[in-house]
């Protein structure tokens, strides 16, 4: 699906002749109830998780396109800024969905936003390269090969090679399919010195198997998260959508003794 920034010639000409709108006191709104109120639309009719965020990201370019020209002060608002927003709603939007309201997106870099709605569609199962390209553009980041460790970014989700030996990254690709790797697959070096809050929960789950509650707690401690919500959050996400009865049974006993 392509969504197309330019707005239609005619809507652009006739707003062109009247007062700007304002961004921040009627655009935003409109565009933010137009992405949710696609979200609900789509979610009843049961489309396909990666086309109902496309779908309703794609609704921006019309309610800009209404108001054009938009201004916030004295500037004048981009379509790239209308995209962006209404990816910020996407995102918000489906991580709730997820977590139950447990997780807020301002909790999530990039990866781990990406890890969580992952999660969420396909558990630990392989998708489609052009699925996460898609939802990639509809959560307003870019998806790039990187082997080994690096350094993150919050405009970018890596993915490894599937023979990398030293795969940092969350996402593994193996021919034209992408799968979320569990916590053993990832490297140590990452985990150990966590980048995102998907490091730490991969992090924690480890250094549970390997030492019980006491290790779990002091890895926590050491990285800042004994007492972080959000990070729970993501647990309970983990164990809600991983779809292994065995993970499911583990993240949950880490949860309780937590």
């Amino acid at each position: 699906m392509k969504i197309s920034l330019a707005c239609y010639p005619t809507a652009c000409a006739e707003r062109a002749e009247r007062q700007p709108s304002s961004w921040a006191y009627e655009v935003r709104a409109r565009l933010e109830t137009a992405v949710r109120d696609g979200l609900a639309e789509f979610a009843r009719l049961k489309l396909n998780p990666v086309d109902r965020m496309i779908a309703c990201w794609g609704r921006a370019p019309r309610v800009y396109s209404q108001h054009w020209p938009v201004r916030d002060g004295d500037e004048l608002v981009p379509p790239t800024r209308a995209m962006r927003e209404a990816a910020r709603v996407v995102a918000e939007e489906e991580v709730s969905r997820l977590s139950g309201g447990l997780v807020t997106v301002e909790d999530l870099d990039a990866e781990s936003r990406l890890a969580v709605i992952a999660l969420g569609i396909n558990g630990l199962g392989d998708f489609a390269f052009d699925d996460a390209l898609q939802m990639s553009r509809s959560l307003n980041f870019h998806l790039q090969q990187r082997n080994g460790n690096y350094r993150v970014s919050d405009a970018l989700v890596a993915y490894a090679s599937a023979s990398d030996s030293e795969r940092a990254a969350p996402l593994a690709i193996r021919g034209n399919r992408l799968r979320l790797l569990k916590p053993e697959e990832r490297a140590r070096v990452r985990l150990d010195n966590p980048q995102t809050l998907w490091d730490r929960l991969c992090g924690l789950i480890l250094l549970y198997r390997d030492g019980g509650i006491v290790a779990a707690r002091n890895y926590l401690s050491a990285h800042g998260q004994l007492d972080n919500p959000a990070l729970r959050g993501l647990l309970k996400v983990w164990a809600n959508e991983c779809g292994d009865e065995t993970l499911q049974r583990e993240a949950r006993l880490i949860d309780y003794e937590l």
